[in-house]
């Protein structure tokens, strides 16, 4: 199949995505993507190297026991615009038990409290929290935020887990204990809602991008039971919902499309609060010449941002949809440019 030819006008990285939506009609998403460089005084930078759309994703680990450092970039539309930020807190004056990371990009806000490790201890019959280790840097991952499986019964049958974050620390079945088997706690926290017992089942904070099989994320999936074998499928279920492609945590997933001049304000995170606003650029739109020799203008939206505080880099996305007749065959050429 002869791949349409394209004519980028942009210093942009782009992608096409031929897919299908809820009704299989067959769809082209253009996915476009800018990255900039954090300069030291705030200032945003067009980089010199553009980072290529992915459309496999990038694991902190283990790809079956760890969380996504970067998603997959393959959703054919997002309803709204994901803010995801990626780094470590800072404890930029030196050793710390607590610290607070506050996020802020436009009227978004993410508040994570981070404590140095902890386990459970047994004190006169009960089980009380050691004091919090001192740390000068943590990994704002979702491995260090309330969740995992709890394995240790001998009966499997007993065994369990956090399905908002299968890959956390700190959730227990039960509180019995072995010497053998620390019982940590999770280092990261709601500061409104900190854990005081072990049965404590706390929403799991982070500021990275969730998992599609995590809940409440799964739901939104749509039910895929017999009667969906039976009538429906290879669709997606009736109950399937877009907000489903949104993969940021859910206070950072952003009411309406982000315009990207937004103020992002970041403390603990680098030594000094790092503060700047998104890049006010032009909407990418694309301009398709169809099979029958229409011409189509697809005009697309900010979905995501990344900061990765880690690399002084930020990523923006955009990308939409436009329905086709028969499928990729449909499209012969496309230009992209700014609107």
């Amino acid at each position: 199949m002869a791949a349409p030819k394209v004519d980028n006008r942009t210093a942009l990285e782009y992608q096409l995505l031929f897919a299908n939506d809820e009704n299989f009609r067959p769809l082209v998403t253009p996915v476009i993507k800018a990255t900039f460089d954090i300069l030291p005084h705030g200032e945003l930078k067009f980089a010199q190297k553009q980072i290529p759309v992915n459309f496999a994703p990038v694991h902190y680990g283990d790809p079956k026991n760890s969380s996504y450092r970067y998603e997959p970039e393959t959703a054919f539309t997002k309803v709204t615009t994901d803010v995801v930020v990626i780094g470590d807190a800072v404890a930029s004056a030196g050793p710390v038990r607590h610290l607070l990371v506050d996020i802020q990009v436009g009227t978004l806000r993410r508040q994570l409290g981070v404590i140095g490790d902890r386990r459970w201890l047994p004190h006169n019959g009960r089980l009380m929290m050691s004091d919090p280790q001192p740390f000068e840097r943590m990994p704002l991952i979702y491995e260090r935020a309330f969740g995992g499986w709890d394995r240790r019964p001998k009966n499997k049958e007993q065994h369990g887990f956090e399905p908002r974050n299968p890959v956390g620390r700190g959730f227990y079945v039960t509180g019995i204990t072995d010497p053998d088997i620390p019982l940590w706690l999770p280092n990261i926290e709601d500061p409104r809602n900190l854990i005081q017992h072990i049965a404590d089942r706390p929403e799991p904070v982070g500021c990275g991008f969730t998992l599609p099989h995590w809940q409440p994320r799964a739901r939104l999936a749509g039910t895929y039971d017999s009667a969906w074998e039976e009538q429906r499928s290879p669709l997606l279920p009736v109950d399937f919902d877009r907000r489903f492609f949104n993969a940021a945590t859910q206070s950072l997933i952003a009411p309406e499309y982000l315009r990207g001049d937004e103020l992002v304000r970041i403390r603990n995170m680098t030594p000094t609060e790092l503060s700047f606003h998104l890049p006010n650029m032009a909407t990418p739109v694309c301009e398709f010449r169809l099979r029958n020799w229409q011409t189509e203008y697809l005009t697309t939206r900010l979905d995501t941002i990344i900061i990765d505080v880690a690399k002084m880099q930020v990523q923006m996305i955009w990308r939409n949809y436009l329905v086709l007749d028969i499928g990729p065959l449909d499209v012969q050429t496309l230009n992209i440019h700014y609107g």
